[in-house]
């Protein structure tokens, strides 16, 4: 009979249906996104999926204003807080 040993670490994302990208980074922006990711206590995917979910959620809001609201009638983006 064999015994099978649970698996260590995180389960990854892709069993939930998620995919992967690359995306190559200029070196400032990677020493900033790694010091930044540092701060918080988060891994720099955990990061890059923050910032990417509220810079899309912005987008989505600023899309659904009609083209004539003038810009001066707009509410100002959410600021980011740091978690």
């Amino acid at each position: 009979m064999t015994t099978t040993e649970p698996k260590r670490g995180r389960p990854p994302l892709s069993s939930d249906g998620q995919h992967s990208i690359r995306v190559r980074l200029p070196l400032g922006l990677y020493d900033e996104l790694y010091a930044r990711a540092r701060e918080l206590h988060k891994s720099n995917s955990d990061l890059v999926r923050d910032i990417l979910s509220r810079s899309l959620a912005a987008s989505r809001r600023r899309v659904e204003y009609d083209a004539s609201t003038p810009a001066s009638a707009r509410p100002a983006p959410p600021a980011v807080s740091p978690d």
